[in-house]
């Protein structure tokens, strides 16, 4: 009788030790699984950025107009004042697409999607002149808080 008890002793240890391993082989393949999951979302995400800045730059590269008031806007540092008003409507259309970008890249870094060096790609210098300058107080409030704040550090003040 005596060896029969020690007998279910070691069965009940070898299954709780069974059990054991297969919660451990378990969490690790929760584990890669969330990596593998979280590598997916970074790659869609960083597509989705790129696409959406090709997609503004084809969309002045399509444009008769566009590229020129964008040159003005970069390289002469206009003002709204200087262009008519359905030029600085445009112009204010396209800076505004620009800046959502900018905003969700913050956002995406923000959230630990993107690393920091996203922000350091996103042609923050095309936003530093007095035309964006201009047009930042009239729409910051149409941002999310943290964006703000950091376009008002890095961008809007000159």
């Amino acid at each position: 009788p005596g060896a029969y008890v020690g007998s279910d002793a070691w069965k009940g240890r070898g299954l709780e030790v069974a059990g054991l391993i297969g919660l451990i082989v378990s969490l690790g393949f929760v584990g890669m699984e969330i990596r593998q999951n979280t590598q997916a979302v970074r790659a869609a995400t960083i597509q989705a950025v790129s696409d959406q800045a090709m997609e503004l730059t084809l969309s002045l590269a399509n444009d008769d107009h566009l590229p020129g008031l964008v040159a003005m806007m970069v390289d002469d540092g206009i003002v709204s004042a200087d262009l008519t008003e359905e030029d600085a409507r445009r112009l204010i259309l396209v800076v505004g697409a620009g800046m959502r970008r900018m905003e969700n890249v913050f956002l995406q870094v923000e959230a630990g999607i993107l690393d920091e060096g996203a922000l350091r790609r996103t042609s923050i210098g095309f936003y530093r002149n007095p035309f964006v300058r201009e047009l930042w107080p009239k729409t910051r409030d149409n941002y999310d808080p943290g964006f703000a704040a950091y376009w008002d550090e890095r961008v809007a003040a000159p």
